[in-house]
C-alpha cells in the first residue's frame, strides 16, 4: 500500500528487525560509480557514524556478500577472521556495538543491487530459518527497487515523448509562419526576421558566395569583401556537415536544394537552442533554400527570354531599314 520507494525499503527494514528480533536491521544500496555500498535505511540505529558508512567491495561482511552476492552470517563479527577488517568499518561498527551480523544480498537480474542486515549487539548465531526469512524480506526488497527503476524509465520516456511532442508543435508552428511569409511575397530578409523573432534573437543570411543578403537584430557588421562570418568555426563546421553547428556563440546550418548549396544562416546572441528551437532553424533553412531556388530559376528563365529575343533580333540584320531601326 505504500507508493513511495523510500519508504517501503524502510518499512522493509523495520519489519525485517522486528520479526527475526534482532537490535538493527539496516539496508545499503550499490553505488555503480564509486565501486561501493551505502547506508540507505536503518532501524534500531544510535550511531551517526555508522549510519553514513560506507562499504567497499570485498570489505568487511558486508562487502564480501557484494563482491560474492551471496548470504554469510556470523555470531561474533568482531573476532570473525574470515572477512577483510578494516579500521573504518570496525570503528563504525564498534561504535554501533554490533556483533552477530547476517547479510543477504539483493539482486534485480541476477545484477547486484545492495544489501539487506540483520544484526545484534550480544554474540547470537543465526538458523537457517532466519537467514531465509531475511533472504524473503531481501526479495522482496528487490522487487521494490525494480518497480522504482522500472517506474522511473516510463517516467523518463513519457518525458522524452512529451519534450518531441512540443518540439515538432513547435517546428510546425515555425513553418506554418515561414509558409505564410513565402506565400504573401516575402522574401529572404522577410524569413531571416521571423526566425529572429520566433527566437528572439540576430540573424544573418550568407549566399553561396559568403556574401549577406539579409540580417535581422544585432548582427555583427557586415565587412567588404568576404564576410566575416563566413570564417566562423560554426558556419564551417555546418558546410561540412549540412546540419545545424554551434560554436563560439554561434548556430549556423547550411541552406541546400537539389544538392546544392545555396548559403547559410547564422544565429547569435542566444546561450542555447532546445530540440524545438533546432527544428524551426532546420524549417527556416529549407524554406530560404526553396526561396533562393525558385528565385534562381525565375532569374534563369528571364536570361532565357533576354538572350532569345537578342538572337532573334540579330537574325533579322539586314532586312531593311525598318529593321535595322528595330
Amino acid at each position: 500500500s505504500l507508493d513511495d520507494p523510500g519508504t517501503v525499503l524502510e518499512a522493509i527494514v523495520r519489519r525485517a528487525r522486528s520479526l527475526l528480533g534482532t537490535d538493527v536491521a539496516y539496508l545499503t544500496l550499490a553505488d555503480p560509480e564509486r565501486g561501493d555500498t551505502y547506508m540507505r535505511a536503518t532501524s534500531g540505529s544510535v550511531s551517526a557514524r555508522f549510519q553514513e558508512l560506507r562499504l567497499p567491495r570485498g570489505a568487511g561482511l558486508g562487502g564480501l556478500v557484494a563482491q560474492t552476492k551471496r548470504p554469510y552470517w556470523t555470531a561474533d563479527y568482531p573476532a570473525d577472521a574470515r572477512y577483510r577488517h578494516t579500521s573504518e568499518i570496525d570503528a563504525a561498527v564498534g561504535e554501533e556495538g554490533l556483533i552477530a551480523i547476517c547479510g543477504i544480498p539483493l539482486l534485480v537480474d541476477g545484477e547486484f543491487v545492495g544489501v539487506l542486515f540483520a544484526a545484534n549487539r550480544t554474540p547470537r548465531p543465526f538458523g537457517r530459518e532466519e537467514v531465509a526469512l531475511l533472504g524473503s524480506f531481501a526479495a522482496l526488497a528487490a522487487v521494490s527497487l525494480v518497480q522504482t527503476r522500472r517506474a522511473a524509465e516510463t517516467a523518463q520516456a513519457l518525458a522524452a515523448l512529451e519534450q518531441a511532442h512540443v518540439a515538432i508543435a513547435q517546428a510546425a508552428a515555425a513553418h506554418d509562419r515561414f509558409s505564410r511569409v513565402v506565400l504573401g511575397g516575402g522574401d529572404v530578409t522577410d524569413l531571416a526576421a521571423a526566425l529572429g523573432e520566433l527566437l528572439g534573437c540576430w540573424v544573418a543570411v550568407l549566399d553561396a558566395d559568403d556574401q549577406r543578403i539579409a540580417v535581422h537584430g544585432a548582427a555583427p557588421p557586415a565587412t567588404p569583401g568576404r564576410d566575416r562570418l563566413a570564417d566562423a568555426p560554426a558556419v564551417r563546421r555546418c558546410g561540412t556537415t549540412g546540419r545545424l553547428t554551434s560554436a563560439d556563440g554561434l548556430w549556423a546550418v547550411a541552406v541546400a536544394a537539389a544538392g546544392q548549396r545555396l548559403g547559410t544562416i547564422v544565429l547569435g546572441g542566444i546561450d542555447a537552442l532546445d530540440e524545438g528551437s533546432g527544428r524551426t532553424v532546420e524549417r527556416a533553412a529549407m524554406v530560404t533554400a526553396l526561396v533562393l531556388l525558385f528565385g534562381m530559376r525565375a532569374a534563369d528563365a528571364e536570361q532565357r527570354v533576354r538572350t532569345d529575343l537578342l538572337a532573334e533580333l540579330l537574325a533579322r540584320r539586314g532586312a531593311g531599314a525598318p529593321d535595322r531601326a528595330l
